[in-house]
């Protein structure tokens, strides 16, 4: 399997409970997404502020501005990956259920790895309702100004 990361800076928003998307997945057809790490941290002066990460699988994903994720293998001359990303995505539809919930403290950096290839979120492919994912966070309190790096890292 060819591995892939994508990351984006998304600012988290100044109302409190307010969730702001940051990457959408959408698999292609033919090829499903293996997300196996995800790492989160304040990308700006950091506070002493609680932020709560979350993956999702949706329904419904407009894509935002495209995200090209890049080969990890680089000397490899791998493929583009067949997995779209895209940064501030809309029209999101959420499953309901978070498939990989982090809380953490703005001054800190957290990382979730899946513990072995059993673990990692599978995404079908063929995007749509069946293939996507979205990777968003949100605060419980009012916070000034402070962005949030968010790194997928996916295999496929």
């Amino acid at each position: 399997m060819r591995r892939y990361g994508v990351s984006f800076s998304a600012s988290v928003s100044t109302s409190a409970n307010t969730v702001t998307q940051a990457i959408g997945l959408i698999t292609g057809s033919g090829r499903v997404a293996q997300v196996y790490e995800i790492i989160v941290a304040a990308n700006s002066s950091a506070s002493d502020a609680t932020i709560r990460t979350d993956l999702y699988a949706v329904s419904a994903l407009t894509a935002g501005t495209t995200l090209t994720p890049v080969a990890l293998e680089q000397g490899n001359s791998a493929p583009a990956a067949n997995t779209g990303a895209s940064s501030t995505p809309t029209a999101v539809t959420t499953s309901g259920l978070s498939l990989v919930p982090l809380v953490f403290n703005s001054r800190a950096t957290v990382r979730w790895a899946a513990v072995d290839p059993d673990s990692r979120v599978i995404v079908p492919a063929g995007g749509g309702a069946a293939g996507s994912l979205v990777h968003q966070n949100q605060q419980p309190g009012t916070v000034a100004s402070l962005t949030v790096l968010h790194q997928l890292y996916f295999a496929e």
